[in-house]
C-alpha cells in the first residue's frame, strides 16, 4: 500500500456529519453486493457473482446521481461567496438531506452572525444596480454653485463604456429635471444633477476679483470658478493657452463671460500695458466698454478685416524688433526693456461668424489663423465667439491652433465634440444648465465650471481711464476708425498703431454727458428704438425745447453716424421729418442741413467715436 502527501487545500467549514440510518443500510446493502459474491467459488456461483457485481454498479450509480444533485442544489442556494466552500463541503458529505429546508439552513449563517449586510442602498446605485451597472457611491455627495456631484465607484470588471449614452435613462428613472452630465475622473466617475434656478449660486466678480494674478507676465484671464470655489485663470502668456475659442447657444451666458473677461482685463492692466479691441457686428454687447481709454470698438466687416491686417505687420514689426534687441518674446522684450515696455492687445470677437461670409471670407480665415499659428510671442492674443460652432465656422486650421476651449450650453451634441475637441459620448455640453454652466478643455484637461459675471461694470471700473474726444492735426479719414491704425509708426515701439492725443481742444465726451445726461439717454433709446423697430414718441433731439448748442449738436449726430444708422433714421430721430409724402419739402430741407453739419464734422476733424 503506497502512501501520498495530501496538498494543502483551502480550509473550509463543514457541517458536523450525523450518519443517519437511511445511509447506513445502503451501505450495508452496497458492500453486501460487493463483498458477499467474492466469498463464493467461481465454479458454483458464477451467475450469481456477475448479477450481484452488476447490480451494485448499477445501485452505485443511482446514488452518486442522488449526490450529484444535492451539489448542484448546494450551488444554487450559495449565493454568499464567503459560504460557498462551506456550503459544496455540507452537501458532498450528506447526499441523503432529502429536505430543501434542511439545506438551506444548512447554508446560511447564524442569525446573529455580524457577516449578515442589511445596508439600504441609494437610490442611485439601485438604478444604476438594475441597468446593469455594480457601483458604490464613494463619500458624501460635493455641493457646487451649479450641480450636486456623486463620485461612482464602479467595481471591478465594469467598464467605464457602459456609462455612455446613461444621462438620459437616469433622468427618466430618477426623475432630473434635467439629464446629468457623466465624467470619467480620477478613481471615480463623476454624476452631475443639476440644481434649480432657485437653488444655483451665481458667481459675482467682486467676490473673486481679489484672486485674480495682476502680473503682466503672466497675463491671465479669469474662465470660471470650480467645484472647490476656487477661481480658475489660464495665462494667454502660455504656449498652451495664447487663445480662446467660446461657443454657446443664446441664454448660455456666452455675453456675460466675454463682459467678465474684458472687465477682469480692464481692472488690472492699465492703457500702456494692455490694448483691447473688440469686434461687434450686434453693436449692443461691448458698447459698454466703448468710453474707456484702451478700447477700440469695431462693428463693420470691412474695417474688421482692416483691423485684422494691420495686426499681422504690428506683429511682424514687432518680431523684427525683438530680433534686434534678441528677445525671444514680448515678455523677455519688456523685462529687459523695461522703460519701454509694449503692451498686450487683445482682440475679442462677440460673434466672428458673422464674418466668415461673403467674399471676404477666406482672406478673414486667413488672418485669423496666422494670427493664431504665430501672434502669441508677439503679445497679440485672440478671444473668439459663436453661437455656430459648426466646421464651416470653426475651421480645422483655428481649431489646431486654439488649444483652450470653452464650450457653454450648446443645441446639438455635434456642437459640443467641435468645441471641445473630444468626442466623449458622456460629457456633452447639450446637458448644461446655462447661465453661465460651462466646460473648459484647458491645460490638457477638461473641467467643468460656473462662469463669473458681472454685476456693475462702471461700477467695477471706475477706476479704470476714459477717453477724451479731441480734434488732433493728424486725423483719420472719414472712412477710418481710430484702430485703422498704420500712418504714425514707432519703430523703436514695434508699434503700428495711432495713440490717443492727450490734447483736448473741444469738449469732451464726459463734458457733454454730465451736463445732459438727459440728452444723452434719450440718444441712446432713440437709437434702441430705431434698431428694434420701436414706435418713438419722443420729441426730435434737434427740438428747440433740449436746448442743444451748435457744437453740441455736431456731437449728437457724430454719435449716429458712428452707430452707422443711416441717413433717413437718422434725420428722423434729429429732425423728426421723413421722406416722401405730403411733408418732403421738410425732409428735403433737413437734408441739406446733415450734410452740412457731415462737411463740419470733417472741418473740424474729430478723431475718435463718440
Amino acid at each position: 500500500m503506497f502512501f501520498f502527501k495530501s496538498k494543502a487545500k483551502p480550509k473550509v467549514v463543514h457541517k458536523k456529519f450525523e450518519l443517519s440510518p437511511v445511509v447506513l443500510y445502503n451501505l450495508i446493502g452496497v458492500a453486501f453486493l460487493v463483498f458477499t459474491p467474492a466469498m463464493i467459488s467461481w465454479k458454483h456461483a458464477k451467475e450469481l457473482r456477475v448479477g450481484s457485481s452488476a447490480v451494485a454498479v448499477m445501485y452505485s450509480m443511482v446514488l452518486l446521481k442522488y449526490a450529484q444533485n444535492n451539489i448542484d442544489e448546494a450551488d444554487r442556494l450559495a449565493i454568499e461567496k464567503e459560504h460557498y466552500f462551506t456550503a459544496y463541503a455540507n452537501a458532498s458529505g450528506d447526499v441523503y438531506l432529502n429536505s430543501e429546508q434542511q439545506i438551506k439552513n444548512a447554508l446560511l449563517p447564524p442569525a446573529s452572525s455580524p457577516e449578515v449586510d442589511l445596508e439600504v442602498l441609494h437610490p442611485l446605485e439601485d438604478t444604476l444596480l438594475k441597468l446593469g451597472i455594480k457601483a458604490t457611491i464613494d463619500g458624501e455627495p460635493i455641493d457646487s454653485p451649479t450641480f450636486t456631484r456623486f463620485k461612482i465607484v464602479p467595481d471591478k470588471g465594469v467598464h467605464y463604456q457602459k456609462f455612455n449614452n446613461l444621462s438620459d435613462t437616469l433622468k427618466v428613472h430618477m426623475g432630473y429635471d434635467t439629464p446629468p452630465l457623466i465624467s470619467c475622473q480620477s478613481k471615480y466617475v463623476s454624476i452631475d444633477v443639476a440644481k434649480t434656478d432657485s437653488e444655483r449660486r451665481f458667481c459675482e466678480y467682486q467676490e473673486y476679483s481679489n484672486n485674480l494674478n495682476y502680473s503682466l507676465e503672466k497675463f491671465t484671464v479669469p474662465i470660471g470658478v470650480d467645484i472647490n470655489n476656487n477661481l480658475v485663470e489660464v495665462s494667454l502668456s502660455d504656449a498652451n493657452s495664447p487663445h480662446l475659442l467660446i461657443a454657446g447657444t443664446t441664454g448660455s451666458g456666452k455675453s456675460g463671460w466675454l463682459v467678465a473677461c474684458i472687465t477682469s482685463l480692464l481692472d488690472r492692466f492699465p492703457a500702456d500695458k494692455c490694448r483691447l479691441f473688440l469686434i461687434d457686428p450686434k453693436l449692443v454687447e461691448f458698447d459698454i466698454f466703448e468710453k474707456y481709454k484702451q478700447v477700440e470698438l469695431v462693428t463693420k466687416q470691412e474695417d474688421a478685416l482692416t483691423l485684422l491686417h494691420n495686426l499681422l505687420n504690428t506683429m511682424e514689426s514687432r518680431y523684427e524688433l525683438f530680433k534686434k534687441h534678441k528677445a525671444r518674446d514680448l515678455s523677455q522684450y519688456n523685462r529687459e526693456n523695461p522703460k519701454n515696455i509694449m503692451p498686450r492687445v487683445v482682440v475679442c470677437f462677440d460673434e466672428y461668424a458673422t464674418f466668415m461670409v461673403g467674399d471676404s471670407k477666406d482672406d478673414f480665415n486667413d488672418c485669423l489663423s496666422q494670427l493664431a499659428q504665430r501672434a502669441r510671442s508677439a503679445g497679440i492674443h485672440l478671444v473668439l465667439a459663436t453661437q455656430r460652432p459648426d466646421a464651416t465656422i470653426v475651421t480645422p486650421r483655428i481649431r489646431s491652433n486654439i488649444p483652450t476651449r470653452i464650450a457653454l450650453k450648446t443645441i446639438q451634441h455635434q456642437d459640443s465634440a467641435i468645441i471641445l475637441g473630444v468626442e466623449d459620448g458622456t460629457l456633452n455640453s447639450k446637458n448644461l444648465c446655462g447661465k453661465g454652466d460651462l466646460i473648459a478643455n484647458y491645460n490638457g484637461k477638461l473641467e467643468r465650471l460656473q462662469g463669473l459675471y458681472v454685476k456693475d461694470v462702471d461700477y467695477t471700473l471706475s477706476n479704470t481711464e476714459i477717453k477724451e474726444l479731441t480734434n488732433v492735426d493728424s486725423p483719420c479719414q472719414n472712412d477710418e476708425i481710430a484702430y485703422s491704425y498704420g500712418e504714425a509708426q514707432d519703430s523703436e515701439k514695434g508699434e503700428v498703431y495711432t495713440h490717443f492725443s492727450k490734447t483736448a481742444k473741444k469738449d469732451s465726451v464726459q463734458a457733454f454727458e454730465s451736463k445732459n445726461k438727459f440728452v444723452t439717454s434719450l440718444v441712446k433709446l432713440k437709437i434702441a428704438a430705431l434698431m428694434s423697430g420701436d414706435i418713438d414718441e419722443t420729441e426730435p433731439l434737434f427740438d428747440d425745447s433740449y436746448g442743444l448748442s451748435s457744437e453740441q449738436q455736431l456731437l449728437v449726430l457724430k454719435f449716429f453716424l458712428d452707430k452707422n444708422i443711416g441717413k433717413e433714421r437718422t434725420i428722423k430721430a434729429l429732425w423728426g421729418t421723413s421722406s416722401g409724402g405730403k411733408n418732403h419739402h421738410k425732409y428735403q430741407k433737413s437734408s441739406a442741413i446733415y450734410d452740412d453739419m457731415i462737411s463740419k464734422i470733417k472741418e473740424l476733424e474729430y478723431s475718435t467715436q463718440v
